[in-house]
């Protein structure tokens, strides 16, 4: 489960699946404990996202959260780095297996704005998400970063929960169920055999170009 605590970020990265900037909004505190509420009921695993998750000015509060509500490692977050106290904060309780940590860094973030000791904490740890295949969705289709892989679209396939509360059965946004007020996960859901509800696309797209279905991040 994908939790999108925050549209905000001090970037804005060209091939941003989210469209997130200095404009975007955070989610209510309320709603993304209720969504992690919802996840221990349905024993999903949650990673906390964004925008830049770091920015939501309860983002220690909705992390220890997840992880009283996790029963054995806590969330998973994936940052941008550009807060180097709780960046470091994040790659020592990894350490401790407390929680999951991964820094964005690729060809597309600034890396002007990460402190070296970020990088390399997260380097030493093998913890630095790189994507390698953009997907064209959000900005990236405003810039045309991934243009060639515009039939595969699909950015996460488990359940993401966006920062308006609204459940999603997968990261192409294309199939929703409910929101977390008001949840409508099909039973049969988990039984899937792929949660993506661009499946049966991705998977024609797949046969005719092998050569992109590497995994979309080193």
């Amino acid at each position: 489960m994908y939790l999108q605590i925050t549209n905000k970020c001090n970037m804005r990265c060209a091939h941003c699946c989210n469209s997130c900037g200095p404009r975007g909004k955070h989610a209510k505190t309320e709603t993304m404990i209720d969504a992690m509420k919802l996840g221990q009921e349905t024993g999903e695993f949650y990673t906390i996202g964004g925008g830049e998750p770091t920015l939501h000015p309860d983002f220690l509060t909705i992390l220890m959260h997840g992880i009283a509500l996790q029963e054995d490692m806590g969330p998973h977050v994936i940052t941008n780095g550009t807060n180097k106290n709780i960046s470091l904060l994040l790659a020592k309780l990894a350490k401790k297996e407390v929680i999951g940590a991964e820094l964005s860094w690729d060809d597309w973030h600034d890396s002007s704005m990460v402190d070296n000791k970020v990088f390399e904490t997260f380097e030493e740890m093998e913890a630095i998400r790189n994507i390698i295949r953009p997907i064209p969705t959000g900005r990236a289709t405003k810039t045309g970063v991934g243009e060639e892989y515009r039939k595969y679209e699909c950015i996460c396939e488990d359940i993401l929960i966006d920062a308006e509360g609204r459940i999603w059965a997968c990261g192409c946004k294309k199939e929703q169920f409910g929101t977390v007020k008001n949840p409508k996960i099909p039973n049969d859901y988990y039984e899937r055999d792929n949660k993506c509800s661009n499946y049966e696309k991705r998977k024609k797209y797949e046969q005719k170009y092998p050569e992109v279905t590497k995994r979309w991040w080193l």
